[in-house]
């Protein structure tokens, strides 16, 4: 939008043309709202063709799993035994067994889980983790 010369106008006339603009500001946001609206129901719709029609989704798109990430992993760690698992295999025993999350880095939230839960958790051997 090109800015309109303000040079010699009146102060009325500023005014006037600075009170316009926020007018059509408060209509655009108002619209920008509409839009954020209808975009979530496409969000939403895109999410239960994904197969987060059981539930598995909030309304923002955040993934509800039925248990918590500590007691999916101690599950997998149990199955695996005493000798542990690396956390590469750890990650894909949290997936297999239908943990989902919308983690860019999920191997990284398994590594910082298995760091800050250490009474869940023991380091066998350089990144290979068991069950305590």
């Amino acid at each position: 939008m090109a800015r309109p010369k303000t040079v010699g106008m009146s102060i009325q006339k500023l005014k006037s043309m600075l009170s316009n603009m926020e007018v059509k500001k408060r209509e655009l946001l108002k619209e920008r709202r509409k839009v954020e609206a209808q975009l979530k129901k496409i969000d939403l719709q895109i999410s239960s063709i994904d197969g987060a029609s059981s539930g598995n989704f909030t309304a923002g798109g955040r993934v509800r799993n039925e248990k918590s990430l500590v007691e999916t992993m101690k599950d997998v760690l149990t199955k695996a035994g005493a000798a542990g698992l690396s956390v590469g295999d750890i990650m894909e025993g949290v997936k297999s067994a239908g943990y989902k999350s919308n983690a860019d880095n999920f191997r990284g939230i398994i590594n910082q889980t298995l760091l800050k839960e250490k009474k869940h958790f023991k380091k066998v051997d350089r990144g290979v983790y068991a069950v305590k």
